[in-house]
């Protein structure tokens, strides 16, 4: 009977990032799942972030009328505008939380801790973008 083994490198796939003056934090590589669920997300916040801008240009057409705050047809927008607002923070909280689980360190996560304190949600999001862009050149070790 043959001898099987299997790599456990080939089982923790990642990318290392030398994150300026932090240090090197590592990215997993994204599963299919986490990719479908990101996508999925992507596609849910697109929508309500179009909704939240049909509102905002019904609202500026509203004031354009004379409308006022107290205006039924401003309060109701300015209740839908105060709902799609929340779904959107929730989704980019859920986003945050998904891509964070996907960085470690070798200083039990305080890098991690310390790059989330102080980078933008952009500056983060291009830190994966750069990470998922060459899924062939991941670094094992």
């Amino acid at each position: 009977m043959a001898e099987i083994s299997i790599s456990l490198s080939s089982l923790t796939d990642y990318k290392t990032i030398n994150v300026g003056e932090l240090g090197v934090i590592k990215v997993r590589k994204e599963s299919s799942n986490q990719g479908l669920k990101r996508s999925e997300t992507t596609r849910d916040l697109f929508k309500l972030q179009q909704d939240a801008k049909k509102i905002d240009k019904q609202m500026i057409k509203l004031k354009a009328e004379g409308k006022t705050d107290n205006d039924p047809e401003v309060e109701k927008l300015n209740s839908i505008a105060v709902e799609k607002l929340s779904a959107i923070t929730e989704l980019q909280r859920a986003y945050v939380d998904a891509a964070r689980s996907r960085l470690f360190d070798d200083e039990d996560g305080k890098l991690v801790d310390e790059l989330y304190d102080r980078a933008s949600p952009g500056d983060i999001a291009k830190l994966f973008a750069s990470a998922d862009e060459e899924q062939g050149s991941v670094d094992e070790s």
